[in-house]
């Protein structure tokens, strides 16, 4: 706006002289400027600004937050074109996805029709019978889990001896009605399997239940379900494996390749409160495949393997020994763990009581009929086919599978079982026992030998003490083994009688720690403990503990030098199935002599 000149200060002579005069003055020009004002502004439309006006100002651009309003709007415009960009391309993607998957699906419905021999049309179809002829590998694993369902889930597992048939509907009209539901909180298909040993179908439902059954129930319409529909995962996975035991009223059914795979087990009452024979055990401490691998690596060098069978051997040896005592024959044996057939060479061995080498005894071969050694490893079990003992003993390899299950042989079926180190790898051990005594004839006896209780508790304390002072923890390296005062109270509890229990120390002696291991990794001995770390042990772990073995255990010899003792507690037990003709313990309070009299004691 333009300023009032007469608003301006009125100027004042030096000295103050004739103020008034000036004042006149101004205002006289003060009017001149009014009356010439309009005209000035007509003729010269700027002239109004060089006098007594401000600079014209540009009208001030709005802002938010500091940042002019075009740069935002072209930056958040920007962002805008991008998100609608990417929405379009990730819809694309998703579309094609879907696509695919729709196209796909019917080719999976086909195959899945196709294993359980029905159809997916809809309508009035049925399940139609499987032939138990076909597909006589390994099981044929699931259709891959690709379907147009909105809900994912997990993968169905291979189980050895089954073949996957599918997902079908299973509410209160029961696909398989030949046995009720086994509910179990650790669950899998692998567990399920064995709980229906003997049936032609099982299946897995809502994660805990197992039914069993030697068909299927018809319906109209189908009850064929999909994929997705079986969707539960199993309580008993581990280490993070999705396996799946159906669904909510969905079951997940198979079948075993063959009825001859899978004997059927009939079924026992319970002789006592813990895990039963059949049924897997919740709690593993050993990984069964590794150690299945660590024999199949040992056996493969058949030389080294030969060299470090001195202690199994030796061992093998005592437990025939016990035989000496037995004055009976038996004309069917099993050799529960065989590994090397140690057993059946010492049944062979010509002077079988080593306490009397003048004495004609006969090989211990000769009380024996035959002999089934059965075994996991299948190279340790024929390492040693073409050898000459093999002559002497009418004997029969079976290989067994790696995990525990039930054992294949029916009940009542031996007049004696051996086993001589093997079951201290079981994880299942009050299981394995009772099935034992299931398989076995009354009044027939169990003879076995396992390590336990302070084996090897040298070198278990050196690597402990080696590892604390090296890394600051202690590492799991040698197995937990049990101890001999449960022993006894296992076989009473697996129903076995006239019960014997010993223990004797083995010692031999090595030059060094290395030699020890590498003799324990030849007899298939290595560590198979789940959660041991895997790798090898550190260098500086291992030269630790073998000063400190040689400065707590070891002992000079006459030459001066040191020799490290390795000791190997062997529990031998003897147990007896019960039988009509066996002795009986006769009732409390029925005996008629006095022990101080025999004792001779006041």
């Amino acid at each position: 706006m333009e300023q009032d000149p007469r608003s301006y200060p009125v100027a004042i002579l030096p000295g103050g002289d004739a103020p008034e005069v000036h004042q006149h003055q101004t205002q006289a020009y003060f009017k001149s400027y009014e009356q010439q004002q309009p005209y000035y502004q007509n003729q010269y439309p700027q002239s109004h600004t060089i006098l007594g006006a401000e600079d014209p100002v540009e009208p001030k651009e709005k802002r938010i937050c500091g940042v002019r309003l075009s740069i935002l709007f072209f930056v958040t415009t920007g962002l805008l074109f991008l998100v609608i960009v990417a929405l379009a391309l990730v819809g694309g993607l998703l579309g094609s996805k879907i696509s695919s998957l729709e196209t796909s699906y019917p080719a999976l419905a086909s195959n899945v029709a196709a294993i359980a021999g029905g159809s997916t049309s809809g309508g009035n179809d049925q399940i139609a019978p499987i032939d138990d002829n076909t597909n006589t590998g390994t099981e044929t694993p699931p259709p891959s889990q690709t379907s147009s369902a909105p809900v994912s889930f997990s993968t169905n597992v291979v189980v050895d001896g089954y073949r996957y048939v599918g997902c079908y509907y299973d509410d209160t009209q029961r696909l398989l009605i030949d046995q009720p539901a086994k509910g179990n909180s650790s669950m899998t298909n692998l567990m399920c399997s064995r709980i229906c040993a003997g049936f032609k179908y099982f299946g897995t439902e809502i994660g805990i239940d197992c039914y069993c059954g030697n068909r299927i129930e018809e319906r109209t319409p189908s009850a064929k379900a999909n994929e997705w529909d079986c969707s539960v995962k199993c309580p008993g996975n581990n280490r993070g494996r999705k396996e799946v035991c159906g669904g909510d009223w969905s079951i997940t059914l198979r079948r075993p390749l063959s009825s001859r795979l899978v004997p059927k087990i009939p079924h026992q009452k319970r002789p006592y409160a813990f895990q039963t024979s059949g049924i897997p055990t919740s709690f593993q401490v050993f990984n069964n495949r590794t150690k299945w691998l660590q024999r199949e690596r040992a056996a493969s060098n058949a030389e080294a393997s030969r060299q470090a069978d001195y202690l199994k051997d030796e061992v093998a040896m005592r437990v025939a020994e016990r035989l000496l005592d037995v004055k009976r024959t038996f004309s069917l044996t099993l050799d529960f763990g065989a590994y090397t057939n140690s057993l059946a060479r010492a049944l062979t061995n010509p002077n079988p009581d080593p306490s009397q080498p003048d004495a004609d005894i006969p090989p211990l071969a000769t009380k024996i009929g035959k002999l089934v050694a059965a075994d996991s490893s299948q190279k340790a079990l024929f390492r040693d086919a073409e050898l000459e003992f093999n002559k002497e003993i009418n004997m029969e390899r079976v290989v067994l599978p790696y995990e525990e299950g039930p054992l294949p042989w029916e009940d009542n079926t031996f007049d004696m079982v051996l086993s001589s180190l093997s079951m201290h790898w079981i994880n299942d051990l009050p299981g394995v026992l009772g099935q034992i005594n299931r398989i076995l004839k009354p009044d027939a006896p169990f003879i076995g030998a396992m390590l336990g209780g302070d084996t090897l508790f040298e070198l278990r304390t050196s690597l402990q003490l080696a590892e604390q002072e090296r890394r600051g923890g202690i590492g799991v390296h040698v197995s937990p083994l049990a101890d001999v005062k449960d022993v006894g109270g296992l076989l009473g509890k697996a129903g076995f009688k006239m019960l014997t229990v010993d223990v004797e120390d083995i010692v031999v002696e090595y030059p060094d720690t290395f030699a020890l291991m590498e003799d324990l990794q030849a007899m298939g001995e290595g560590n198979a403990v789940l959660g041991r770390e895997v790798g090898a042990i550190g260098k500086d772990v291992l030269l630790a503990a073998e000063g400190i073995y040689r400065e707590l255990h070891g002992s000079k010899v006459e030459d001066g030098t040191v020799r490290l003792p390795a000791t190997f507690r062997v529990i031998h037990m003897i147990g007896w199935k019960e039988g009509g003709d066996q002795p009986k313990p006769l009732p409390r309070g029925s005996g008629e002599i006095n022990l101080r009299d025999v004792l001779g004691t006041k």
